[in-house]
C-alpha cells in the first residue's frame, strides 16, 4: 500500500493511480499440425517461470518434429516414450 497526502487543499484536483503487473506475461502460441494435439494450447506465462507441453500423437501417428520460433528443438529426453503411440 502507498499513501499520498495533499496538504492545505485550496483547489480542485484529479488524483489518478495506475498499476502494472509485478511480472511480465508472455504469450506462447501453440500450433499442432494434423495428427495430434499439444496441451496446453496457446497460453500466457509469467516471465521467469517454466511451462511444460504435452505433445500427443493420434493413434497410428508419431511425432515428426518440434519447432520453437522456427528452430527445430528436441523433446525432453525423459518424455520420449510418450511420443509414439
Amino acid at each position: 500500500m502507498a499513501r499520498f497526502t495533499l496538504i492545505n487543499v485550496q483547489a480542485d484536483h484529479i488524483l489518478e493511480a495506475t498499476f502494472k503487473a509485478l511480472v511480465a506475461l508472455f504469450t506462447i502460441t501453440v500450433n499442432a499440425g494434423p495428427g495430434g494435439t499439444v496441451s496446453p494450447g496457446t497460453t500466457q506465462v509469467a516471465g521467469g517461470t517454466d511451462i511444460t507441453f504435452e505433445i500427443t500423437p493420434d493413434a497410428g501417428m508419431m511425432l515428426d518434429k518440434i519447432t520453437l520460433d522456427g528452430t527445430e528443438v528436441s523433446p525432453d529426453p525423459a518424455s520420449l516414450y510418450k511420443l509414439v503411440r
